[in-house]
């Protein structure tokens, strides 16, 4: 086992506190994968509720939006962060900026993610997305299953937050999309979910024209070019879970809108997708029983297919999938294999296998964290525990990345059903970031 630790360039005399004991998990159960159907209908999308909710001390406070976009201070706009006149107005650990108007992670106060030092975990306190749930019962299902069925999120580096979407199946109808400032440690919900459930699921929309909740997975996206969350197809469903569309639905950041793209050539249970930062373009492997990798183009709006490998066996529904720029690879991981597909091959790419030597406690969960660290430039995995673990493909073995000696905090175990692009590398802080469970505090890690 190779055991590695990056040099930091931070020096600080900070003590990072300990964190509380894991939460128990979150109300309702979650359903198994279920068998695809096809996509049909591809309607014009419409736009949703323009009510945004915001994370404050220990209550959730509704802040009607005009639905335009909004300036942050560093100039992007977006989703509004807590807006403030005062500190008593922040949650605690964070100040007002009265320039801007907004609450501000206060290092003289509290651990901020930029200050953390190399090995330590940190828990953030407060930070639980259920405290900015929509009212009980305003739509069926379990708000828990927003992660616990099968669901994954986005990092928005424009913005610097974590993005989560998720439900369908019979666990949760709601399709209302959450974010975490990670400056302002605090959650948003950026709209409300359709009040009506029903209508035509094989279309893949509400009958207000907006996607339906469905699981996840690994298949969803931020696209810079867009500054949008994009779904590449759709699987799991509310309510049946037993149809699939390719429908590729992108959620506007700035209009807080979803608009539809051209679909993917297939749609499918577990399927795998990556923004390619090199190329401008979505790699997509569309699940277990299709093992070719397609790429999107965003500004011809165009999908290509390198194959047509129906029949040859399936992955499995355990990968996590991640592009690796600068070995110019997408690399699928989880449930005990690695496979690549090469980006830069033109024609038909089929995975190929890949094993590493000493790997990790836990390399046979499923649905792992996995990461492009820029700064390190490896792909780096987490499946519980305070050890990170980068994929060292040039010398073909695993590395692990311990906590430091002092780091107190031990993060949650993973959920049951993965964990899939909850845990992403912030650029902006030089940080991972966990979002496990709706009940639970955002949890953080320098490498």
């Amino acid at each position: 086992m190779i055991s590695a630790a990056r040099p930091s360039t931070i020096l600080l005399a900070l003590t990072v506190g300990c964190g509380a004991d894991p939460a128990s998990e979150g109300e309702g159960s979650s359903s198994s994968p279920s068998t695809a159907g096809d996509a049909t209908d591809d309607p014009s999308l419409g736009t949703g509720p323009n009510t945004t909710a915001t994370s404050s001390p220990g209550t959730t406070t509704e802040v009607d939006s005009s639905g335009g976009p909004s300036t942050t201070d560093d100039g992007s706009t977006g989703a509004p962060p807590p807006m403030c006149t005062g500190d008593d107005e922040c949650r605690p650990g964070t100040h007002c900026d009265l320039a801007t108007g907004t609450c501000r992670c206060d290092p003289g106060v509290a651990q901020c993610l930029g200050e953390l030092p190399a090995g330590h975990w940190v828990e953030l306190d407060g930070t639980a997305m259920q405290d900015v749930f929509p009212p009980e019962g305003t739509v069926p299902g379990s708000r828990a299953a927003i992660v616990l069925a099968w669901s994954g999120g986005v990092y928005d580096r424009d913005r610097h937050r974590m993005v989560v979407w998720g439900g369908g199946h019979g666990d949760y109808s709601g399709n209302e999309v959450y974010a975490f400032d990670l400056e302002a440690l605090a959650w948003s919900r950026l709209n409300d979910p359709s009040l009506d459930v029903g209508g035509d699921e094989a279309s893949g929309y509400y009958p207000d024209g907006l996607p339906r909740s469905r699981h996840t997975y690994d298949y969803v996206v931020y696209v810079p070019e867009l500054g949008a969350m994009c779904s590449a197809g759709g699987a799991g469903l509310w309510m049946s879970g037993q149809i699939n569309v390719a429908n590729f639905d992108c959620f506007d950041f700035d209009t807080l809108q979803w608009s539809s793209r051209a679909p993917t050539p297939e749609g499918s249970i577990g399927g795998i997708a990556d923004y390619d930062p090199v190329a401008g373009r979505v790699a997509y492997v569309a699940g277990p029983g299709i093992r070719y990798l397609t790429d999107y183009d965003v500004a011809a709006d165009v999908w290509t297919t390198h194959g047509d490998n129906f029949t040859n066996g399936g992955l499995g529904y355990g990968l996590t999938g991640r592009v690796h720029p600068g070995a110019r690879l997408f690399v699928g991981v989880g449930a005990s294999a690695i496979y690549t597909w090469d980006l830069d091959v033109p024609g038909g790419v089929v995975e190929s296998t890949v094993a590493l030597a000493d790997a990790p406690p836990g390399f046979d969960r499923a649905n792992p964290g996995l990461d492009y660290d820029a700064s390190l430039d490896r792909l780096v995995w987490w499946g519980g525990g305070t050890s990170l673990w980068s994929l060292d493909l040039d010398g073909m073995t695993w590395v692990e990345h311990p906590a430091a000696p002092e780091s107190t905090v031990v993060p949650p175990e993973p959920v049951a059903n993965g964990t899939f692009g909850r845990f992403r590398y912030a650029i902006a802080d030089d940080v991972f970031v966990l979002v496990n469970q709706t009940d639970q505090n955002v949890f953080a890690r320098r490498l």
